[in-house]
């Protein structure tokens, strides 16, 4: 875990450090992101990401269901839908229903692993005040959206500005004075 960690913030700092590329920024940003989407799932108390299913998996076997439910219904006959829910149709309801039980147990959302990374990274291994905690996260979470936005160039920023902000993102508690929106 440490390696991989390791490695994707070097890659990350080699961006940032290729003064003839004049895309640097944001191929940096988004060592960045990745590195921040990454670290949460790797100290958190969910699958290792490579063992996470993919969402899009997921979402294309659910479509599969969806296309041989709406050959076989008659609720869907007409496009509106109506009538009572028949075998096909509620065989497809119990797809969907079982999708979203797998989405809420399996793939936590973003700031539940990232809470789940700071608890396991405290070395007190106290609980936090919920308001403090919170806003950990959210300077995580803003810091993670800033090198999102200049990683898809939608806001300009300074190698120096990058370098605070990627200090900061690593620095405990988080901090990112810049990636304030």
């Amino acid at each position: 875990m440490v390696q991989r960690i390791v490695f994707a913030a070097l890659g990350a700092l080699t961006a940032l450090d290729s003064s003839g590329n004049p895309d640097a920024l944001a191929q940096a940003c988004h060592s960045l992101r990745e590195l921040m989407e990454k670290v949460p799932l790797w100290y958190a108390t969910v699958p290792a990401p490579e063992r996470l299913p993919r969402m899009g998996d997921k979402v294309r076997a659910l479509e599969g269901k969806w296309k041989q439910m709406r050959e076989k219904t008659a609720c869907l006959k007409d496009g509106n839908g109506g009538g009572q829910i028949d075998g096909h149709l509620g065989a497809w309801l119990r797809k969907v229903e079982e999708f979203f039980a797998w989405l809420g147990r399996d793939l936590p959302m973003r700031r539940q692993r990232t809470t789940e990374m700071f608890r396991t990274l405290d070395s007190m291994q106290l609980p936090l005040p919920t308001e403090i905690e919170e806003l950990k996260v959210d300077e995580w979470v803003t810091c993670r959206d800033y090198f999102v936005k200049v990683a898809h160039h939608e806001i300009s920023a300074t190698h120096s500005e990058v370098s605070k902000s990627a200090g900061s993102a690593w620095r405990r508690p988080p901090r990112c004075s810049r990636c304030r929106p």
